[in-house]
């Protein structure tokens, strides 16, 4: 896998694929951070309306929504791990772009004109962000060993969190200080850093070998996605792949969708090409990885599973501002304090992951972690003393991060390489959606009670999702 058109025999690159990933990850991780800090205050140096300074978070968050489905389409046709690079290549262009953008608006620079092209840029990055999170979940499903899963993703998410909560931000807002490019600059720098980390000559994309089967057939890229006669494997066959596409239809192990032009080289129907034949050829792709999770109750249950998880992390980030103010009785500072315990807590759970995946079965880990999480969210609610919030944060953290990292690893070691992308899009889009669908419920909860029963009340929820979950585990496939 470390080989590539062009590269000379016998040479051997000096970093691993696991290492690439997981330092590219972590340097970009920075850069985001620059940019969470500095692109709101770019905005507020143009605006104090708080409508169009929201209107930042909708140009960031809207097309991750829109594109989960089609990123994970696309990564299950791609070389994953190339398109991880372009897409670092393309953040770099972006940002250089958003900072050259901020520097000619000038210091008495207002006006809509301004806002808009600060809020198209960061919709672009949005865009670039939706494949490029896609394709490093993929490649590294793909590169990395089963045995390994643990250890890579924990780096992972050490390096986001490092990058994003305690280095970056505080660097954005001090670089900001000193001009209103600086920051841009500084993250575009570290996207290219983690270009350059990546490289470019590690393969992993449709057509790898699927998890948990003996002897994967070979996919031929004309079929990408498709199963030929007689070549699909168990796994495989449980999940549907002869499936047709909404609207279109199955030859020969070739797909074909509406109005557009079968996988196998021959032509579709009338109107290919058409806006409407491209869209029905995404539904029908992104449809067959949703059967591919409906169909595997393991998949089916950890998604809904850790969609409840997060709708519960949002019912308390929502209103954990106001519990802090008005049941604690904090100040600002000693509210700030009481943050850095899920970031302790986090980068402790991820420093551990790795040798506590190693002590039991993934199943039993991901009940585990998530039982501690949920309980300690329930004594978050009902505490009310300054140093049992802060262990109650800092301990649910660690916990909710081992959840992350071994789920993320269950996940990937369990499905189909071929449905890799679309399944990690699912995931994503279900994450994505139920955070905001929880801060609504936790907000709610708080204006009819108090902030302490919304957290609560996100306690009892993520406690009774763990419990449905938890059955379905069992049918797992056993990883090779």
């Amino acid at each position: 896998m470390t080989g590539g058109p062009g590269a000379r025999a016998g040479r051997r690159p000096r970093l691993s694929p696991e290492a690439r990933i997981w330092l590219s990850a972590g340097s970009a991780s920075v850069g985001d951070g620059l940019r969470l800090a500095a692109l709101p205050l770019a905005v507020a140096a143009l605006t104090r309306d708080p409508l169009q300074v929201a209107g930042l978070t909708v140009a960031q968050r809207v097309p991750a929504l829109l594109l989960a489905l089609p990123a994970g389409v696309v990564l299950d046709r791609v070389d994953a791990y190339r398109t991880l690079v372009v897409c670092q290549r393309l953040r770099v262009a972006l940002m250089l772009l958003l900072a050259g953008a901020v520097a000619s608006l000038g210091p008495a620079a207002s006006g809509r004109p301004a806002l808009a092209a600060v809020y198209v840029l960061a919709a672009l990055l949005a865009s670039v962000e939706a494949f490029g999170d896609v394709a490093a979940q993929v490649a590294v499903q793909l590169l990395i060993a089963d045995e390994r899963l643990e250890h890579t993703n924990a780096r992972v998410v050490a390096g986001q969190m490092l990058g994003e909560e305690f280095l970056g931000p505080p660097a954005g807002g001090w670089l900001f200080g000193l001009g209103r490019w600086p920051a841009f600059v500084g993250a575009s720098l570290t996207y290219a850093l983690s270009s350059l980390l990546l490289g470019g000559r590690t393969r992993a994309g449709a057509g790898g070998a699927d998890r948990g089967t003996p002897e994967p057939a070979p996919q031929p890229a004309a079929t990408a996605g498709a199963t030929p006669p007689g070549t699909g494997t168990a796994t495989e066959t449980a999940a549907g792949p002869a499936t047709a596409h909404a609207g279109g239809t199955v030859e020969g192990g070739a797909e074909g969708t509406a109005g557009g032009t079968a996988e196998g080289g021959a032509e579709g129907t009338a109107g290919g090409g058409s806006r409407r034949g491209i869209l029905s050829g995404i539904a029908g792709e992104a449809g067959r990885g949703l059967a591919v999770v409906v169909r595997s109750r393991p998949l089916l249950a950890q998604a809904l599973w850790t969609s409840v998880m997060n709708a519960g992390n949002g019912m308390v980030s929502a209103v954990f501002v106001l519990f802090a103010l008005e049941e604690l009785h904090l100040g600002g500072a000693a509210y700030g304090l009481l943050l850095t315990a899920g970031g302790i807590g986090g980068v402790l759970g991820a420093a551990v992951a790795g040798a506590v995946s190693r002590v039991a079965p993934r199943s039993v880990l991901m009940v585990t972690t998530s039982s501690l999480a949920s309980l300690c969210t329930l004594a978050l609610g009902v505490a009310r003393d300054f140093a049992a919030v802060f262990a109650a944060q800092a301990v649910a953290a660690c916990c909710g991060v081992l959840f992350s990292v071994v789920a993320r690893s269950f996940r990937q070691s369990i499905t189909p390489a071929r449905y890799a992308g679309r399944t990690t899009a699912i995931y994503r889009l279900l994450s994505l959606g139920s955070v905001p669908l929880g801060a609504l419920l936790g907000g709610v909860l708080a204006g009819t009670g108090t902030p302490g029963h919304a957290i609560t009340a996100a306690g009892a929820l993520m406690l009774l999702g763990t419990l449905a979950a938890a059955p379905f585990l069992r049918h797992a496939p056993k990883a090779t």
